[in-house]
């Protein structure tokens, strides 16, 4: 299980910098010693959303939607998910069967190791389009295709071998061209129509912030924003009406499983300053500034407790005087 979620956590991470229009599909097969053969998991992804997912070792065995669009795409069509249950399969065979690779990390360690491949294809500003086509092993760098020259570009000595082979059998390469050039592009224009409701929501960021002690002199102020779409956001720590970049923390944006985004930001500060600091958040839900500082606990309360004290006070003068 920890395996499982450490292969997750990899595929999802991967697309921390996706691009405003883009369809990409991230593979990791891993093994372990007594594994009869290795663990695949694919994900694909239509700008930063997931919309399809595949497990060798799940219920199904077979493409699953991970978006509400893909229904819509599958009845439409009646074969999506069968072409992309086969795509996965393929891609398994490939991790698995594939002795260059093999030959490539022949000299790794006993243990866990994966492979990964991530390609697809991205509309840019300014209508640029790129294309990409990339393996990595063990969470490095591997190898990438040249898309002009149809070459791979190895990024270590361990690859050099794989590179060699590979490039003397070239079919593979035009295949993976010929793939991204055409019908990358015409299932990415086919996706963001179908999933255009969903792609094109807003959901506004909660925002709480949170303190705790670091010594008897310094303390750590956490700003947290939850459950907030479009992935895009800016969050910043204000001292007295100034942006504090000094002592401050960043965490990754972080998805959900909703397709949601979560953010943390962090900074150390003096403990007798607290009441000077501010995070401030800014998101595509909003035409406003969001801008919260740390409250005590029960800060809230005190000023209804006043009220409800002059109240009671207020009211006993009353009887009182009604009374004589």
């Amino acid at each position: 299980m920890r395996v499982l979620h450490w292969a997750l956590s990899l595929l999802l991470g991967i697309c921390s910098s996706c691009s405003a229009r883009s369809l990409r599909y991230h593979y990791v097969s891993w093994s372990e010693p007594g594994q009869r053969l290795p663990r695949f998991m694919a994900l694909g992804y239509v700008n930063d959303q997931p919309f399809i997912h595949y497990d060798s070792q799940g219920d199904t065995q077979r493409a699953e939607p991970r978006a509400p669009w893909v229904w819509e795409m599958e009845k439409d069509d009646g074969r999506f998910l069968e072409r992309e249950t086969q795509r996965f399969r393929n891609a398994e065979v490939f991790f698995r069967e594939n002795p260059a690779q093999q030959s490539s990390s022949g000299n790794h360690t006993a243990g866990l190791h994966t492979w990964q491949r991530r390609y697809g294809c991205e509309i840019l500003h300014g209508d640029h389009r790129n294309r990409f086509w990339h393996y990595g092993y063990d969470g490095q760098d591997f190898l990438s295709l040249d898309m002009e020259t149809l070459t791979w570009t190895a990024a270590s000595v361990e690859a050099q071998t794989t590179k060699r082979e590979w490039e003397a059998r070239t079919k593979n390469a035009e295949i993976y061209k010929d793939y991204l050039e055409r019908e990358c592009f015409d299932s990415l224009w086919r996706h963001l129509d179908y999933g255009r409701p969903t792609l094109l929501r807003k959901e506004p960021p909660v925002v709480r912030v949170s303190r705790r002690a670091l010594n008897d002199s310094r303390d750590v102020l956490v700003c947290q924003a939850y459950g907030f779409y479009p992935r895009q956001i800016s969050a910043m720590w204000i001292q007295d009406g100034e942006l504090q970049l000094q002592n401050t923390f960043y965490r990754n944006v972080t998805p959900n499983v909703d397709g949601t985004y979560n953010l943390r930001l962090a900074i150390e500060i003096d403990s007798k300053d607290w009441d000077h600091y501010q995070c401030r958040v800014d998101h595509a839900s909003s035409a406003q500034h969001l801008v919260l500082d740390w409250e005590a606990p029960g800060a809230t309360w005190a000023p209804i407790l006043m009220a409800v004290a002059v109240a009671l006070v207020v009211a006993g003068i009353f009887i009182l005087k009604s009374q004589r």
